[in-house]
């Protein structure tokens, strides 16, 4: 039988036949004894990473297997992230199915001829397959007794920012984490942690809940799910025995700004016209959306979740009758009209934004990559256009004299601001002098 060592190839044009079979894409022909010729067909248009195939001449042995020495890494190994995944989208699986890195943290024998350069330059946040894979020297190995959890008390108990923010507040507007970072609930325009600090102290080392705190003497009661926020009671603030003079509410979004993912410096953005047989169904058609996004996903090298598509029918005056309406043609019409499909891709570096939108201009190559996912003749590329855009950096957080930063866990206001790189936005303007804004936490209602 054939023991594969590796295996990868172009879906649905470079194909191997074995038995009369195809094997193609990342579906190989392991255990499979061949009868016949084994028949390797490709059209040398787009290249994987190829295969590589070997005859196990040798029938298992019937003496049952020695037993294995332990190692640091054996099956109670997992990776982590378990769902990891480098920059161009290949998993823990693929590195050790490809030979690409060894169980020692090392580089494969097939690294050199399959990308070459060092696995940090295929990291994501830092995170390379020599962290993350068990295959490649990394992963975590739990321990047979579960953790005996640490009770934690905030410290000081009663402690609240200089805007009067409990750290419950933090924790229920999601302002933080447990690991002393920000949390989604953070807007980077009300500073740092610090500039909110009192004496010194922060939510990051006052609050359990984002990272701080002190071990307890004695341990927590399990707590008790925190009430789901009715929309119409928003929760006020925690009283003070110096009350604070009212805010006065400066125009804001309803929502918070949403910071640009941490693997984001580029976006491509544009458009894909189709021509298709029935505009109105191809809009609905989860087929041909799927095709696009994974069309634009191979053509920019990246992974499904970082493409973003939608679909909009052309005006009905764009489409046009086509095919014979004769008796001798069996009277075969067929309305055709077109589909746009405007994209956002996100990228991590200026470099490979341009070069993956001069790959999805080449009207030949992206057509390629989408039809084929598609059935024959049912759409047809008919063009694309591509514009690389910089992601606006993170705004530094504000100087002791500018706009006081505002409450986590404030009331809503009306209206809404884009993400920095999304169209329509607009840099945000400083509130006027004196005024306090509060953190919307609507966006993140509270842990339960």
């Amino acid at each position: 039988p054939i023991s594969v060592e590796a295996f990868g190839t172009e879906s649905d044009h470079d194909i191997l036949t074995v038995n009369g079979e195809s094997y193609h894409g990342q579906h190989s022909p392991e255990g499979v004894t061949p009868t016949t010729d084994i028949i390797w067909a490709s059209d040398s248009h787009v290249t994987s990473t190829g295969w590589k195939i070997c005859a196990n001449w040798f029938a298992p042995s019937p003496t049952p297997s020695p037993t294995p020495v332990p190692s640091s890494h054996d099956e109670a190994c997992v990776d982590s992230p378990q769902s990891w995944l480098d920059a161009v989208g290949y998993s823990c699986e693929t590195y050790v199915a490809w030979e690409l890195c060894t169980a020692d943290g090392d580089y494969g024998e097939r690294w050199a001829d399959w990308a070459g350069g060092t696995f940090m330059d295929y990291a994501v946040n830092d995170i390379s397959a020599v962290n993350a894979c068990c295959g490649c020297g990394g992963g975590t190995t739990p321990s047979a007794d579960p953790p005996t959890e640490v009770a934690c008390s905030d410290s000081p108990q009663s402690w609240v920012d200089s805007k009067n923010n409990s750290c419950q507040r933090y924790v229920d507007s999601a302002a933080c984490t447990t690991q002393g970072d920000y949390g989604e609930g953070w807007d980077t325009s009300w500073g740092t942690f610090e500039d909110l600090a009192v004496d010194g102290v922060s939510a990051a080392t006052a609050c359990c809940g984002c990272g701080g705190g002190a071990p307890s003497e004695t341990p927590l009661p399990n707590p008790t799910p925190a009430p789901v926020p009715q929309p119409t009671s928003p929760t006020p603030p925690a009283p003070s025995e110096t009350p604070l003079p009212s805010p006065t509410p400066a125009p804001s979004p309803t929502l918070s700004p949403t910071p640009a993912p941490a693997d984001e410096v580029a976006v491509i953005q544009g458009t894909v016209v189709l021509e298709v047989e029935d505009p109105s169904l191809a809009c609905a058609d989860a087929a041909l959306d799927e095709a696009v996004l994974e069309g634009l996903a191979a053509a920019a090298q990246r992974p499904r979740d970082a493409v973003e598509v939608s679909c909009s029918v052309e005006p009905a005056d764009a489409r046009r009758l086509t095919g014979s309406a004769g008796p001798a043609a069996g009277g075969a019409r067929r309305l055709t009209g077109s589909v746009t499909f405007a994209y956002r891709i996100r990228m991590e570096t200026a470099e490979a934004a341009e070069g993956a939108a001069q790959r999805i201009i080449a009207p030949k190559k992206l057509a390629k990559l989408i039809e084929s996912h598609l059935p024959e003749g049912s759409a047809k590329v008919s063009s694309a256009s591509a514009e690389v855009t910089l992601t606006a950096p993170t705004p530094a957080p504000p100087s002791s004299s500018g706009p006081t930063p505002a409450e986590p866990g404030g009331e809503e206001s009306p209206g809404a601001t884009p993400a920095p790189g999304e169209p329509g936005h607009e840099p945000t303007s400083s509130p006027p002098d004196g005024d306090d804004t509060e953190i919307d936490d609507s966006a993140a209602p509270p842990l339960r």
